[in-house]
């Protein structure tokens, strides 16, 4: 039977970017980036919404 050897590393971030063949930062930056536009987008859509001036429901008593 083999005994199998697990070693555990950490890598730095330039090490990863040669491992991961590019460049980890700018990634998640373009990542942030992107999803940072998708939200402005979603905020200015709900902001421009138009205002309803009926109440949704309304209770009366008689």
């Amino acid at each position: 039977m083999t005994k199998s050897i697990h070693e555990a590393c950490e890598l730095s971030i330039n090490e990863l970017d040669v491992v991961s063949g590019g460049s980890m930062l700018s990634m998640a930056i373009d990542a942030a980036e992107k999803y940072l536009q998708g939200l402005g987008g979603r905020l200015m859509d709900a902001v421009h919404q138009p205002v309803t001036s009926k109440p949704s429901m309304s209770l009366h008593m008689r």
